[in-house]
């Protein structure tokens, strides 16, 4: 991931483990985010601004938790 950041190539977020948030409990929904989030940030030195929804799947909830999460765009 180094090596590509590197050469120009942006590396976001598609949480941990890859669940279908929109069928997650949020605490698990918030750990992924979170976790994804702090894992890019540190071992990068990076600010992760956005992620994609592992399978499209997401509630509202879903979206306000990426946004506590301080992510700036989600995508499908």
């Amino acid at each position: 991931m180094k090596e590509m950041k590197e050469n120009g190539i942006s590396l976001q977020g598609h949480t941990v483990t890859h669940p279908a948030l929109g069928n997650t409990d949020p605490t698990v929904q918030n750990s992924e985010l979170a976790d994804s989030k702090t894992y890019l940030d540190s071992n990068l030195g990076q600010d992760t601004i956005s992620f994609a929804y592992p399978s499209g799947s997401y509630t509202d909830e879903t979206i306000a938790i990426a946004e506590r999460n301080n992510f700036k765009m989600a995508l499908t």
